[in-house]
């Protein structure tokens, strides 16, 4: 159902409700009936599977920009024979640096990559508000 068809429930429903107080024939409250319950079930139905959908795109996302990173990461360093990993000094100092700074204080080139990590965020928000 398009955001213009529940827009247009709602207006029936609400032209129906106020049939509800007066007094009418059986079908027209008969009706004013089924478009409110056809109302509450289509929102209970958003409220169910929106939110849930959204945190689980959200959820893959954070999930692919944590796997992008460390995969990132782990290329930078070097893997030992008794298989843990050695980050170099270089890597340790500019990222503890940048762990410790607001993003206020980073730079453009650091802003702007925060940026476009943020965007794909709004993305999958969009996207769910798209679905609505």
């Amino acid at each position: 159902m398009s955001d213009l068809e529940i827009v247009e429930e709602v207006l029936a429903a609400h032209w129906a409700d106020s049939y509800l107080h007066s007094p009418q024939d059986g079908r027209k409250e008969q009706a004013a009936i089924d478009a409110l319950g056809r109302i509450e079930e289509r929102l209970a139905d958003l409220e169910k599977q929106l939110p849930v959908d959204l945190r689980e795109r959200l959820a893959d996302l954070a999930h692919k920009q944590w796997s992008g990173w460390m995969g990132y990461l782990f290329g930078k360093g070097e893997s030992n024979e008794d298989g843990t990993w050695t980050m170099p000094a270089w890597a340790v100092k500019r990222w503890r640096l940048q762990a410790a700074t607001p993003f206020s204080e980073l730079s453009g080139e650091e802003k702007d990559s925060d940026r476009k990590e943020a965007d794909k965020f709004l993305a999958v928000m969009e996207g769910a508000t798209d679905a609505r």
